[in-house]
């Protein structure tokens, strides 16, 4: 009888572990993208200045699929003192140019390899800058729903400061920094205007989620194991082996 329970008593404990497991798994996702992920094969570096061309080649648009990072809108890769970042484009028919006056990177979490959505509910972009700037991230949900969004007043370049939003079901976002200059007085026609850019993206999922299918069926297994022991202990029956 002893050896029964024991045996019982073991598979609990490897239901649990499996459980435990699968719930760890779903909880531990997070993915840190960087420009740099491609290695040779990234988009053609850019010049960072305000305003200047960038090439076809240049063009960020669906390169980072590949590792689960997508870009609604194309932007730029610069390099802000020895460190890669997407910059903010905009596009005409005429040509694309920076646009660091206000004009945000937009990336979306992607299934690595295709253009299909990936879902996040935690959301992370480290900015890299010239100077000091102020720092704003946007999270969207479907029907590009505005889920949330943090602000930083103060990032020190080269950008050190991971700006975090969290929020269930994050489909996009959008990051831009902005240098604050004088009332009335564009950043574009500033002195010494700020340059900047996105140098990682990471997206996770929360650990406090509801339990998939899978975790859900081997908890059910676990429990009507042990109300079975229960049972056959109460009736004084041994348990078939």
């Amino acid at each position: 009888m002893a050896y029964r329970r024991q045996t019982w008593l073991r598979a609990l404990a490897y239901t649990a572990g499996a459980v435990l497991a699968l719930a760890g798994a779903r909880g531990a996702r997070a993915d840190s993208i960087t420009p740099d992920v491609l290695g040779p094969n990234r988009p053609a570096l850019t010049p960072a200045i305000q305003g200047g061309p960038v090439s076809a080649n240049g063009l960020v648009t669906t390169q980072y699929q590949q590792v689960g990072l997508g870009f609604p809108d194309a932007g730029a890769l610069i390099d802000i003192g020895g460190v890669s970042a997407w910059a903010p484009v905009v596009q005409s028919a005429a040509a694309s140019t920076l646009d660091f006056d206000g004009g945000p990177v937009k990336g979306a979490p992607v299934r690595p390899g295709t253009s299909l959505p990936n879902p996040a509910d935690v959301l992370g972009v480290r900015f890299a800058n010239s100077k000091p700037g102020f720092g704003v991230v946007t999270a969207f949900g479907e029907g590009n729903r505005f889920l949330g969004s943090s602000t930083v007043a103060d990032i020190g370049a080269p950008g050190n400061d991971l700006v975090t939003v969290s929020a269930h079901g994050i489909r996009s976002f959008a990051a831009v920094l902005t240098l604050t200059p004088p009332a009335g007085v564009p950043q574009s026609a500033a002195a010494d205007p700020l340059v900047w850019g996105v140098r990682e993206v990471n997206f996770g999922q929360s650990t406090h989620l509801t339990p998939e299918p899978a975790s859900l069926v081997l908890g059910g297994f676990g429990g009507l194991g042990l109300a079975g022991y229960s049972w056959r202990r109460r009736r004084g029956t041994p348990a078939r082996t």
